[in-house]
């Protein structure tokens, strides 16, 4: 069970997903949205 937990744990890539940074910028310049705080995932649960 923790062999698999452990493949499992690995197949999460966190270098797939677009950085956010430019979009809440545009929408900061824009008046559109104010960032208020930024948020850091600790893990990812799938399945």
């Amino acid at each position: 069970m923790l062999a698999a937990w452990r493949r499992d744990l690995k197949q999460e890539a966190p270098w797939v997903y677009k950085d956010i940074g430019p979009v809440v910028s545009s929408l900061d310049r824009g008046g559109v949205a104010v960032p208020v705080v930024e948020l850091r995932p600790l893990l990812t649960v799938n399945g």
